[in-house]
């Protein structure tokens, strides 16, 4: 695909036109659906192979228009007009083949109803004043905010780090967002508070520069990511060993490291789905990752 990212809007659109009823549970089934196709018909591309990070830009497009079909769904409810059938338009073979799978399937049967997703543990407060404190099968209030850990490499990530958690602390409450130089209490042990924190937190942000994959030891000129106590690699392999959302966030278009980059225990990584985040489209960027993250912002 060369790097241009397909305009799938079309497609959904098109698909939830044809819906006998136009209703929440048979659109779910569309955008399933749409998913699964996409991610079959891009991985069958051989001709060069993509790489993860051209399949995570064509995925994060069509979540794009996935949003964009239902924010227009829940206008046309409000506003309860018929609205008019988008026309098919040209594309790419990728953008075809994906219509072309979409129409055969036919329309999704609209009295299915779609599992819903299990709800978070209920997890409990940060480790903040006392990071020894035996207190993690405590319960959370059910309409606590979700917490947040940002895991990043100081020299590759540093600024970058800092203005994402301004704008994550101006949505949650800022003992909700972990970040090392505003969260660790002086003098405590920054392993244990680590620990503690992945432990509790409901979703890891992992920020990935160009330098991410290339920082080493200056003392043995290994890969950081490949020392067992290397704090990102022990962030992340935390996260992803208690499966909760952790997130790749690519900074200023760095590329999803290359497998044989990843030690074993975070090749995970490479499959879950990204975020992009760059320095001349920052504040729509992070607007955009605290919209998909689903975070609520704080009550007045």
């Amino acid at each position: 695909m060369d790097g241009v990212v397909a305009d799938y809007y079309p497609i959904i659109a098109r698909a939830v036109s044809r819906l006998d009823k136009n209703t929440g549970e048979a659109r779910l089934q569309i955008y399933a659906r749409a998913r699964s196709a996409l991610t079959a018909q891009l991985r069958q591309v051989k001709d060069p192979p993509l790489d993860q990070t051209q399949i995570a830009h064509q995925q994060n497009a069509l979540e794009e228009a996935i949003k964009r079909a239902e924010s227009e769904a829940a206008a046309a409810s409000r506003s309860e007009p018929s609205a008019p059938k988008p026309s098919a338009r040209q594309g790419s073979e990728q953008w075809r083949e994906l219509e072309r799978i979409l129409e055969a399937q036919g329309p999704a049967p609209s009295a299915v109803v779609m599992p819903r997703r299990r709800p978070a543990p209920a997890l409990s407060p940060p480790p903040r004043s006392d990071p020894r404190r035996p207190d993690g099968a405590a319960t959370r209030p059910a309409n606590a905010r979700p917490k947040v850990f940002i895991s990043y490499r100081r020299d590759d990530a540093r600024y970058q780090a800092r203005d994402i958690y301004r704008a994550l602390t101006r949505t949650l409450p800022a003992e909700h967002v972990f970040m090392d130089v505003d969260s660790i209490p002086l003098g405590a042990n920054f392993v244990t508070v680590l620990e503690g924190w992945v432990d509790q937190c409901d979703m890891l942000l992992a920020l990935i520069g160009p330098g991410w994959t290339r920082a080493t030891n200056p003392a043995t000129g290994m890969a950081r990511l490949h020392e067992a106590r290397d704090f990102v690699r022990i962030e992340v392999r935390k996260a992803l060993q208690r499966n909760i959302p952790v997130v790749p966030v690519l900074l200023d278009d760095a590329p999803l490291p290359r497998e044989g980059e990843l030690p074993d225990d975070l090749k995970e990584l490479l499959v879950r789905q990204a975020a992009f985040v760059n320095f001349r489209t920052f504040d729509v960027d992070v607007d955009r990752l605290i919209q998909r993250l689903g975070i609520a912002r704080k009550p007045r």
